[in-house]
């Protein structure tokens, strides 16, 4: 069996204590998009003042494997109408949530990017690190997709790596949760695409090894389309441009 622990840091890394006898703990980890934890405690939890009295970082441990580390963004205490224990319901984001609150391209024209795609990202988040740090560490990456961005005019982060990453020449990236370099808890990774299929991969549910907890299925017509275009960063109707469409 696994073992799951939710830890609370100080902002330099320092362990402050794991968090025990949490409810709805919660894990969402997403690909070209922020990830979050949370879960809920009730107030005569050891934790308790360590949430409301200074900043806090939580990390994710499955076993020895660091899933997730992240700055807490909200602490809930709530009263309970029927006279039982108050709770706390605690959130936590990756560091992409910092960059949805950091800004690029602060000039009235906006920053000129020109290069590989994923290349362009990074040297975003490298600007936004010089000016205050992140905590997110960058390395050389590639998506072998060429063009021309403009960050801005003061435009989140976030939103900057979206647009870099949208479309059919577009990229995969996550923030990967790191240790032992100082000041930084992820790491910008970026590729044409990450992950692939696993054709022989075998689910059970209720019988067998039991190897999930619970499922659902859904059918969702939201995201189908009889056919997709895509339209170059220097617009459709620029000199030379050419606009692909798949059915």
């Amino acid at each position: 069996m696994q073992k799951w622990s939710y830890v609370l840091t100080a902002l330099d890394g320092t362990p402050t204590g794991e968090i025990l006898n949490a409810s709805n703990r919660s894990l969402s980890l997403g690909l070209s998009r922020g990830a979050t934890a949370s879960f809920q405690i009730r107030a005569q939890n050891p934790r308790l003042l360590d949430l409301y009295q200074q900043d806090n970082l939580l990390q994710v441990w499955q076993d020895s494997t660091l899933r997730f580390w992240g700055p807490v963004v909200s602490a809930n205490y709530a009263t309970q109408e029927d006279g039982s224990d108050p709770t706390i319901a605690v959130n936590a984001a990756s560091p992409a949530w910092r960059l949805a609150n950091r800004l690029a391209g602060k000039s009235g024209s906006g920053t000129l990017y020109e290069g590989d795609k994923a290349g362009t990202a990074k040297k975003i988040i490298d600007a936004t690190n010089t000016e205050s740090d992140t905590g997110i560490k960058t390395v050389s990456v590639e998506s072998g997709s060429l063009g021309t961005y403009t960050a801005g005019p003061y435009k989140p982060v976030l939103e900057c790596l979206s647009e870099l990453a949208h479309g059919l020449d577009g990229f995969d990236w996550y923030l990967r949760p790191i240790t032992g370099t100082a000041g930084k808890i992820a790491e910008f990774v970026a590729g044409p695409v990450i992950g692939g299929k696993q054709v022989d991969t075998v689910f059970e549910y209720g019988v067998g090894r039991h190897n999930i907890r619970s499922m659902t299925f859904i059918r969702d017509l939201g995201t189908v389309m009889n056919r997709a275009y895509h339209i170059p960063d220097e617009g459709a109707d620029s000199p030379g441009a050419t606009v692909v469409s798949k059915e």
